[in-house]
């Protein structure tokens, strides 16, 4: 699965294609990326459904990507020594 299927799909991921593909794609982020969804997990109020905690999470997932295969996300991935994360690449 490509990032692109990965931003293009989250939305409608089971369970079990959340537990096999979004580790996978935490593993590709940035640091940045990655205590981002970190900080969203420890801030989240768990006495909130959890559909509404998937939903959220959908949306941190989506803003990581478009910042990582962005112009800055560029830079700081360059600077941090990592490859170009594009939208074409397997999860």
């Amino acid at each position: 699965m490509t990032i692109q299927e990965v931003f293009d799909k989250i939305d409608g991921f089971s369970e079990e294609e959340r537990v096999e593909v979004l580790p996978k794609l935490v593993k590709l982020f940035c640091p940045v990326s990655q205590k981002s969804l970190v900080e969203f997990q420890n801030m989240w109020n768990p006495d909130k459904p959890f559909n509404e905690f998937v939903e959220a999470q959908n949306k941190v997932f989506k803003d990581c990507i478009k910042l990582e295969t962005s112009d800055v996300g560029d830079i700081v991935r360059e600077t941090l020594g990592l490859t170009k994360l594009e939208m074409t690449m397997e999860v």
